[in-house]
């Protein structure tokens, strides 16, 4: 298996594969609603800073501290 596949073109999956599957159609549905974190930029920052998973409140109120963990842009 690929490691990180973000297309399962180069696998052969059978029936007891479906929780990957059906996490990687999760992915794809988080991605496309903003919810997919960075993972690369992520780890680039790892130890450098703290950051904070965010929450819908982000959206209405900026007195935060943290800053967020970066997403992927859709």
């Amino acid at each position: 298996m690929v490691k990180n596949a973000e297309t399962m073109t180069k696998e052969l999956l059978v029936p007891s594969d479906q929780p990957i599957v059906r996490y990687r159609e999760m992915l794809k549905d988080w991605e496309k609603n903003g919810w997919r974190l960075d993972i690369k930029t992520l780890r680039a920052l790892q130890g450098d800073a703290a950051m904070a998973i965010p929450c819908p409140a982000r959206a209405t109120e900026k007195n935060w501290v943290l800053d967020e963990v970066p997403l992927v842009s859709t």
